[in-house]
């Protein structure tokens, strides 16, 4: 419940409605309005954005369309889902309840859950807030996406995951986790008396006037809610899929607009909830065991950035994507809020945000690098992280990094993923050519590469990752075998790879592809009469067929084993 290279181009501007009162300096509104006509246009699902300084709104401006059936137009008192941005009013809901004495930060979860598995550690709440407790994040198993369009209590939910495994010692390590923020939110309730999202609405919606602010639901009337809409095609969007609101309870089931949390934000200077010196542990970077910083408070993101320090966190979820940045020694606040999971905001929220204390974002400049020098990088590396969750999480598949030189050019392939350019900005360190990632190779007294740190740039969500070097070898260069075209054809058709996600593959102008939901058709190369590789990401699908020789599915491999069902 994650970013995107900014392209501009000249759309038109859907709706603009800008407060009055204090204005924004014409420079940087300009700047604003480009970046969102470019990546939200017209006659699309769009964005509603807000940016504010001192609480007082300067651009308040929405983009795109509300329903795409109803031919209605965004506006920005328009109700967006806004994914884990929840989790901060969890965050702050646990801390009301330590205000009042009745929670401690460092009770142990068994305190409150004596029948959840804690495997003989102590998971305290502090643990839960900031992702530290090596519980696994339950939207990762693997019968999550069976169970989404079912209800379920939070007992029940809870059940499903309490005796799994944790994925390494509370405190020692970092894994982004759903269900820690669930059993923060369950034991709210159980310490209020008050059924959870009661407690957001009386306790935290209500007393700040977030008038236009809900729980998440697909049966009840949210007034001026936009509809949410995901990928179809390369060019396309659809409905969001139905999934029940019961999942995301206490990590993603909030619904707002962006001037809602505008007042969210300026309560947060306040004592109106929490006494700002309790409240300011939030907003404190906490650190591991060790020392080692994890970029992570309670509910928020913290990075120290150009003298400042930038407090972030994002949303995903069916149909909606959600960014905010607040930047206190400044007073100011962004917020941007999608109805489309097509284009994420956030790097467009963050450039803007940078670029309101006046920073730009951009590369350092590139320098030139011996040829012979580039040996030295190349390897398998180990990767211990995927989409912010440590690898274990996801599967039992390990996943690696592969670093290799082709025409003097450094290339890292991550398993899965596509073979991205590495350009060298100072001695063992590269940016990979989109500029959202920074690679530093280390090396050991011998001067030997030993690992690689990985960063992203501008802004570090959760800790930096460090990938060590294995003793495995590169792997062989496909290549291509020749299979008979009617073997190709009893190929073709759907395949299903979850509900709303396909992989449609096809034969065209002599080519063999495959076309997932929502993203442009590669090419599947043959290495034999039933494996195929992708050559644009490190990928293989292997057609499978029952005792009759029927094509029923395919397996597709891209760091971990999907098992996709024929449908058409």
């Amino acid at each position: 419940m994650s970013f995107r290279k900014i392209t501009i181009c000249i759309c038109f501007l859907i709706t603009s409605q800008l407060s009055f009162g204090q204005t924004l300096d014409p420079g940087k509104e300009k700047f604003i309005d480009s970046v969102l006509n470019a990546n939200y246009p017209a006659g699309m699902p769009g964005i509603s954005v807000i940016v504010s300084k001192d609480g007082k709104p300067l651009y308040k401006k929405a983009f795109g369309m509300a329903d795409m059936e109803a031919d209605l137009k965004l506006k920005t008192d328009n109700v967006f889902a806004i994914g884990s941005m929840t989790k901060q009013f969890t965050a702050v809901a646990v801390l009301m309840l330590v205000q009042d004495g009745k929670l401690n930060l460092t009770d142990d979860v068994k305190k409150y859950l004596p029948d959840y598995n804690t495997h003989g550690k102590t998971i305290t709440l502090k643990h839960l807030l900031t992702h530290t407790s090596g519980i696994p994040s339950y939207t990762e198993m693997k019968s999550f996406v069976d169970l989404i369009k079912k209800e379920a209590s939070p007992e029940e939910i809870i059940n499903m995951f309490k005796d799994t495994a944790l994925l390494f010692d509370p405190g020692t390590n970092w894994s982004y986790s759903n269900a820690g923020y669930m059993l923060a939110a369950y034991i709210v309730e159980r310490v209020s008396g008050m059924e959870f999202n009661n407690f957001l609405i009386e306790k935290i919606f209500k007393p700040l006037e977030m008038k236009n602010t809900y729980i998440g639901s697909f049966t009840k009337i949210i007034p001026k809610r936009a509809r949410g809409y995901d990928p179809s095609g390369t060019d396309h969007v659809q409905n969001t899929d139905y999934y029940s609101w019961s999942w995301p309870y206490g990590a993603g089931n909030i619904l707002s607009t962006t001037g809602d949390l505008l007042k969210w934000d300026e309560a947060l200077y306040s004592d109106k909830l929490v006494k700002k010196d309790l409240l300011d542990i939030a907003f404190k970077n906490f650190k591991f065991n060790d020392g080692r910083s994890v970029n992570y408070g309670y509910g928020w993101a913290i990075n120290d950035f150009d003298n400042h320090t930038v407090i972030f966190h994002g949303g995903a979820i069916g149909g909606y994507l959600s960014e905010a940045v607040r930047i206190p020694d400044e007073h100011i606040y962004i917020a941007g809020l999608t109805n489309t999971t097509k284009t994420s905001p956030a790097d467009i929220i963050n450039s803007i945000a940078l670029k309101m204390i006046g920073y730009d974002i951009k590369m350092p400049d590139k320098i030139q690098i011996d040829e012979t020098v580039l040996e030295d990088y190349k390897g398998v590396f180990e990767a211990n992280m995927s989409g912010l969750r440590v690898v274990t999480n996801m599967g039992s598949e390990k996943e690696y990094r592969y670093v290799t030189t082709e025409d003097g050019n450094l290339y890292s392939t991550r398993s899965g993923g596509s073979k991205r350019l590495l350009i060298p900005v100072g001695k063992d360190k590269f940016y990979t050519k989109d500029g959202t990632t920074v690679c530093t190779f280390v090396r050991n007294s011998d001067n030997k590469v030993i690992a690689i740190n990985l960063s992203s740039y501008p802004l570090q969500y959760g800790p930096v990752e460090i990938s060590q070097k294995t003793d495995l070898t590169l792997p062989d260069l496909k290549e291509n075998v020749t299979v008979d075209e009617a073997i190709l054809k009893s190929y073709e058709g759907t395949y299903q790879l979850q509900p709303g996600f396909d992989l449609v593959v096809y034969i065209k102008d002599g080519k063999f592809y495959t076309e997932p939901t929502g993203q442009a058709p590669v090419i599947l190369h043959p290495q034999s009469d039933t494996h195929f590789f992708i050559k644009e990401v490190d990928a293989q699908v292997d057609f499978n067929k029952d005792s009759s020789g029927k094509v029923i599915s395919l397996t597709l491999t891209q760091g971990q084993k999907f098992e996709c069902r024929k449908t058409k």
